[in-house]
């Protein structure tokens, strides 16, 4: 008895699987997977932050990366025509990327890279890497 029942429940399982057919939702299906945050937009219409360089610029603000979720200074200001430079101190490699440009590609251990900032806005900034712990904006005067 206990083996029919076992049997009858799989056949009803299965029966509401669908076995091939195609469904009538389209709600999105919540896998749980976390959501990685996306960099704002700088408010200098759309403006790119500037152009990523090999190397820590002379007279930079520095971002010191030291762990895999460790930065110093994330969230600043700095007048227009200034730098920042990101050092990768860490343990393992980092990636700097603004929305709206530009994306610096990865930051090998050991590693510093700058970027220019011409135009004032405020530019926000994350590592696609690490989005949850590495992330800041830096105001541009």
């Amino acid at each position: 008895m206990l083996g029919g029942m076992a049997a009858a429940i799989v056949i009803a399982v299965a029966a509401a699987c669908g076995g091939g057919g195609t469904t009538s939702s389209t709600a999105p299906i919540d896998t749980g997977a976390a959501v990685v945050p996306t960099a704002a937009t700088p408010t200098s219409a759309g403006a790119s932050a500037g152009k990523c360089t090999p190397g820590a610029a002379d007279g930079a603000k520095q971002v010191n990366i030291t762990g895999a979720h460790d930065a110093d200074q994330t969230s600043f200001t700095i007048p227009a025509g200034s730098s920042v430079a990101w050092n990768n101190q860490s343990n393992t490699n980092h990636q700097i990327f603004f929305d709206g440009g530009p994306d610096c590609g990865i930051l090998v251990i050991g590693k510093s890279v700058s970027i220019t900032f011409q135009t004032p806005g405020t530019y926000s900034w994350v590592d696609h890497i690490y989005p949850t712990y590495i992330k800041g904006s830096i105001t541009v005067q």
